[in-house]
């Protein structure tokens, strides 16, 4: 007990020594001084290098607006020059801390301004009806991401359903294909239709999201995209019941409850509601029908 409170003391008595010495209070106070000019620096740099080409790219394609004889009708379609603008920056960014993306962002970002440019100045090339459509179809095709997220999720599960340790599973994962397309796990152990399911699906849904940005706006295609759109999201409730039917079971032992109470988390779950939420893609195509119909 001693012990401790004599060490306690003697580094009392240090401090309170230090605290008194001049020389070592200018020591600290210049210590600070350089910590805090440091940070300056640091800050300085990160803003010049990650916020400033942003900021810069996007006041220049407002400038290169202020130009142009934009139409009433077609400004709506200033916001994925924005976008671009936007994506334009952080690819120079990226360029200036050496990264690699810059070469698929940049040129992405350049693409949907000069695209916006040309939609809003450019008299015939596009409807007046056409940025309701355009927009929607994008926000409602990204929302499937989350859908995809809860398959993944699914597939997962069922992977541990298997005896998969959660080490060869994180293992098997390394590398883009391998990431996306469980390629080693399929390898492995045999994915079955759910390997060809994902690959069709990821392979899909990029190219109809990129022909959605490029294209979306062309009226003769409408009817194209909301074929594809509706192709799309039956695909997309096959995934999400998957991933229904792997957490239900996981839960309960069995794919489908009609009312059960979730004993970990005090809620009821219910099978009936998770199907309607499976279901919501069908009815984002039903309106995208209803748009192109009431044009």
């Amino acid at each position: 007990m001693g012990k401790p409170n004599k060490e306690k003391k003697k580094r009392e008595q240090k401090r309170l020594a230090e605290k008194k010495d001049p020389v070592v209070q200018a020591k600290r106070k210049a210590e600070k001084q350089e910590h805090f000019k440091e940070n300056i620096k640091s800050t300085l740099r990160f803003t010049a290098k990650a916020v400033l080409p942003t900021v810069f790219a996007i006041l220049i394609f407002s400038l290169i607006l202020k130009k142009l004889p934009v139409l009433p009708q077609n400004k709506a379609f200033c916001g994925i020059g924005f976008i671009g603008a936007a994506l334009l920056g952080v690819g120079i960014s990226l360029f200036l801390y050496g990264k690699r993306a810059y070469k698929i962002l940049a040129p992405v970002g350049i693409a949907l301004a000069a695209l916006s440019c040309l939609l809003m100045s450019k008299p015939g090339l596009t409807s007046e009806n056409a940025p309701a459509f355009y927009y929607y179809n994008i926000c409602t095709t990204l929302l499937f991401v989350i859908f995809y997220v809860m398959f993944r999720d699914g597939v997962h599960s069922w992977l541990r359903g298997r005896n998969i340790s959660e080490t060869m599973i994180k293992k098997s994962k390394h590398g883009a294909k391998n990431f996306w397309w469980y390629e080693e796990l399929h390898r492995s152990f045999g994915l079955s239709s759910l390997y060809t399911l994902n690959k069709v699906y990821t392979l899909f849904f990029s190219l109809y999201f990129t022909a959605s940005v490029l294209l979306g706006w062309a009226e003769p295609l409408f009817r194209i995209f909301a074929v594809s759109f509706t192709l799309l999201s039956l695909l997309t409730v096959y995934m999400a019941e998957f991933a229904r039917m792997q957490e239900t079971f996981e839960k309960y032992g069995c794919k489908f409850v009609l009312f059960r109470k979730n004993s970990l988390r005090g809620n009821f779950d219910s099978s009936l509601f998770d199907m309607m939420i499976s279901l919501f893609p069908v009815l984002l195509a039903v309106c995208l029908w209803i748009i192109i119909n009431n044009m």
